[in-house]
């Protein structure tokens, strides 16, 4: 259905949007399994696009003054006022907008400490503790560096794993709500091996990692002994294969 006039639109606005499940589709469809969704992108009216996109530029309020606007646009431009607040606090403000909760979080592992991030939730709702009898911690921190591992990965399976007492933590924080229960957690739960999964901002930050690229956290008696980057999961399979476990 259409929104026929600007009045409809700010409703809809208000309400928290139109279709506000068309921003989310866009990212599902990156995942692996998840696919039919881009048929339903392009038969949205246009006309909602807008009048969503309204919601982060701003639209005139109805019976403001001309050029009054609402939404997050607006709300950082007052909030950035010179004379509602100073410089350097406006600029802290922004960059926490902007990088988001990670920034704040510890500072990422090194060798020689303890990794005591040990209980995750799997794709199928199980609570997981990880014992003193993992050895290897692989580590995925956006979409490209999942896909990268899962190509790799789904047919050699939790066997795999297994052998090489290795487990596989994926970070789905930026996930949004509605993409993580009606799209990805059901293309995950068809995975051949277990995820362990990061559904919360900070937790992820402690994890040292490359954009793309996976991270592999060797372990003894829970004690980090080594930290490396890998790009690919060819190559992550070629280091755990190699016979340099520790």
């Amino acid at each position: 259905m259409h929104l026929e006039n600007q009045e409809s639109c700010e409703l809809q606005v208000k309400n928290g949007g139109p279709d506000m499940e068309h921003s989310f589709m866009r990212e599902a469809t990156q995942w692996p399994g998840v696919h039919g969704l881009n048929t339903w992108q392009k038969s949205m009216p246009l006309s909602k696009a807008e009048c969503y996109r309204g919601q982060f530029f701003g639209h005139k309020s109805k019976g403001g003054n001309p050029g009054q606007q609402t939404g997050i646009f607006r709300w950082l431009v007052n909030i950035f006022s010179v004379d509602r607040i100073s410089l350097p606090l406006a600029g802290f403000i922004l960059c926490v907008t902007i990088t988001g909760i990670d920034s704040l979080a510890a500072d990422p592992w090194s060798e020689g400490q303890t990794f005591d991030a040990i209980r995750y939730e799997d794709q199928h709702g199980n609570i997981r503790i990880l014992d003193s009898s993992v050895k290897n911690v692989i580590f995925l921190a956006d979409m490209d560096a999942k896909d990268s591992l899962h190509a790799e990965l789904q047919d050699a399976g939790q066997d795999w794993l297994d052998k090489h007492h290795a487990v596989v933590i994926a970070d789905i924080h930026g996930m949004p709500y509605l993409v993580s229960v009606m799209f990805a957690l059901p293309a995950m739960r068809d995975y051949s091996y277990v995820l362990h999964l990061i559904r919360e901002a900070g937790p992820g930050g402690r994890f040292p990692k490359k954009p793309g690229q996976l991270t592999l956290i060797r372990l003894k008696d829970r004690k980090i002994d080594s930290i490396q980057i890998l790009q690919s999961g060819k190559a992550l399979f070629q280091e755990l294969q190699s016979g340099n476990e520790q």
